[in-house]
């Protein structure tokens, strides 16, 4: 009996120790970048305005573009290599960002059609996109989004989009 006390006992021990040394080496980082820092992959007939709260995207009737922000990127912290949990863009307009491709360095570790569109201002009402199997980034973050415009017949106008910043959250 005093075994099976005695293994018992390492058991819970050991479970605490794991316990607590994944908690401890569990920390969240975020990087945000302000939408102004954005840039139009190629020229195009839509035109960006930047200001001092972000970017507006001017979109003509059937107009699309690729948008790409970069993150400011803790690759290592404290000699351990971060993992990218997931993405959050702010953002609010009556184009839409149809999707989002992120990046780390030349590989891109997430891709996803989405339907984003209206206000998306307030905290915690953003377009959020979770990466995969939170992969170790290596180079730097960035993210890609698509926005277009969505007009239909016979309705057909111009429409704008306001990026006003893109962040992720990471782990090590």
């Amino acid at each position: 009996m005093n075994t099976v006390k005695k293994l018992i006992g390492i058991a819970l021990g050991f479970s605490i120790f794991l316990f607590s040394a994944q908690s401890k080496a569990l920390t969240l980082d975020a990087a945000w970048s302000h939408g102004n820092a954005a840039s139009l992959q190629t020229p195009t007939s839509v035109t960006m305005n930047k200001f001092g709260w972000g970017a507006v995207y001017n979109l003509p009737v059937a107009a699309s573009a690729w948008t790409h922000i970069t993150l400011p990127t803790p690759v290592i912290d404290n000699g351990v290599r971060s993992k990218l949990y997931k993405v959050l863009v702010q953002y609010n307009g009556n184009a839409v960002i149809d999707k989002v491709d992120v990046w780390d360095g030349p590989n891109r570790i997430g891709t996803l059609p989405v339907f984003w569109t209206g206000n998306h201002l307030a905290f915690g009402n953003w377009g959020t996109i979770y990466i995969p199997n939170f992969p170790q980034i290596l180079y730097g973050v960035s993210v890609s989004l698509h926005v277009k415009n969505s007009s239909f017949y016979p309705f057909f106008f111009p429409q704008s989009m306001n990026i006003v910043s893109v962040g992720g959250d990471f782990y090590n």
